[in-house]
């Protein structure tokens, strides 16, 4: 009875121990070289994925942004200029495959005008490398997810639903990139409809990449929310050394609950607010 009673309790301790670590809905902490962030994995609440009500339009609130994009327009020259340091910074930290070099950092910006979303991205490494197929994970570059409408709910257990405003964007250089790698194909740069530039010093350890485009499934206003993340593949010698993400570290899991939520701030936000 005794020996009954002690295997059951080191079941439960078993249980309560995988619960814990294995948990998403709590915090989680994840280190990147000698930098250490922590994320803390939303609730979407009531909204347009409530699984009790999915004709739900979503609260007048809306959810708690994770990531404010300020009102502004960028010259599209892959220089970092003056008005991106206004913009809120995302560390690209939580490592989702393989381990980057602890000595790469990556940085994504982001802000809004009427004309569409601007994006700049950051990145400092001892190597890159930019061998492979066009849009593969073992170039140097950033993959940018974006879902317009907050829609990115369906998951059929290998491809996901990349419609509807739904992209990711592999942004390598001018050979390598594909504008989308999935999504519709409805962006065309002859038509104004985006514009890149990839600015790559080597010598310098310096990478950083400037985006422009025009969303076509939503008018840009103050209040706006969309789903974003941003991965940076660390490559070198043709292959990935290891990858990371800005919001969350799930490989391959792109419901919407693995995106972060970016908000358009005001023409008159002087700001970033505080972030709940």
């Amino acid at each position: 009875m005794k020996k009954l009673i002690a295997m059951l309790l080191l079941a439960s301790l078993i249980l309560t121990f995988a619960a814990c670590s294995g948990s998403k809905d709590g915090d989680d902490t994840t280190t990147q070289g000698t930098t250490t962030t922590k994320v803390t994995t939303r609730d979407p609440g009531p909204g347009p994925d409530d699984p009790d009500n999915p004709d739900d339009p979503g609260d007048e609130e809306g959810y708690d942004p994770n990531l404010y994009l300020i009102y502004g327009s960028a010259v599209i020259d892959g220089v970092k200029d003056e008005k991106w340091n206004s913009a809120e910074a995302a560390p690209i930290l939580l490592t989702t495959n393989g381990a980057m070099d602890p000595n790469t950092t990556a940085t994504a910006y982001a802000m809004w005008d009427e004309e569409g979303l601007y994006f700049l991205f950051e990145i400092s490494a001892p190597a890159f490398s930019q061998t492979s197929t066009a849009g593969d994970y073992r170039n140097s570059g950033i993959y940018l997810f974006v879902s317009e409408t907050l829609d990115f709910t369906a998951d059929d257990g290998g491809g996901n639903s990349y419609s509807n405003g739904n992209y990711q964007f592999a942004l390598i250089n001018e050979e390598l990139s594909m504008i989308p790698r999935r999504g519709e194909s409805d962006l065309v740069a002859e038509d104004g409809d985006y514009e890149v530039v990839y600015n790559l010093e080597e010598d310098k350890g310096s990478f950083i990449i400037e985006f422009h485009y025009k969303p076509k499934h939503v008018e840009l206003k103050e209040g706006l929310q969309m789903l974003l993340d941003f991965q940076y593949n660390d490559c070198a010698n043709g292959t990935r050394l290891g990858a990371a993400r800005w919001y969350d570290s799930a490989d391959g899991d792109f419901k919407m609950i693995n995106f972060g939520i970016g908000e358009l701030l005001s023409k008159d936000a002087t700001s970033i607010p505080e972030h709940i």
